[in-house]
């Protein structure tokens, strides 16, 4: 669907053929990225295609988070998706900008009100941003990965999630944590876009 300038589009990664998305599913995501003629592209799955968590970084659990990224990281580049939320693992954690190869590219960052927004991004980011609810992972521990695929990672906390606000040509992304019923700011970040 479409709100604002925004296209959101959520995939089932609990309907897989094998551990990818079926062809019908494939198809169908393709044809709603040639056609967008919206300014931003975020796309929502549950099982990651990048975390630091069990389910994206252990070697001994992490396949079907490898065969998506196969599967879907250049497409994701070629239409210029913007975001890749993901779950699962409830790890707090936001990578630099991908390359349709899975590749880390440079970040140029100019500074607003005390929030870094990447410039006019060259790839994909994929985030994940926690539970939301009370729920943190059992293993929390952060495993093995590629680190420099990461601006930041950190383990599954309870009760933190992530704010997004799309204004013109900023996306501004507040990570938040609450105990006790006070919320608080862990971190913030940004894109800049001047192209669609």
């Amino acid at each position: 669907f479409s709100y604002g300038n925004v296209k959101f589009i959520m995939l089932n990664t609990n309907e897989l053929n094998g551990s990818k998305l079926t062809n019908a599913q494939y198809s169908w995501l393709e044809s709603e990225l040639q056609n967008k003629t919206e300014k931003w592209t975020v796309v929502s799955m549950h099982n990651p295609m990048y975390s630091v968590g069990k389910w994206g970084a252990d070697k001994t659990r992490n396949g079907i988070a490898l065969a998506l990224a196969a599967q879907l990281k250049g497409l994701f580049a070629e239409y210029g998706v913007d975001i890749v939320l993901q779950g699962h693992d409830h790890m707090v954690s936001r990578t630099h900008p991908l390359n349709g190869n899975g590749e880390a590219t440079e970040e140029k960052t100019e500074e607003i009100n005390g929030v870094a927004y990447i410039k006019d991004p060259d790839g994909v980011i994929y985030v994940m941003n926690g539970p939301a609810g009370d729920q943190a992972k059992g293993e929390s521990s952060i495993f093995p990965h590629d680190e420099s695929l990461y601006a930041y990672a950190l383990p599954s906390k309870v009760s933190s999630w992530a704010e997004f606000e799309v204004s013109g040509d900023a996306l501004t992304v507040t990570v938040k944590t609450a105990q006790s019923g006070t919320a608080e700011n862990m971190l913030s970040w940004g894109i800049k876009k001047t192209r669609r």
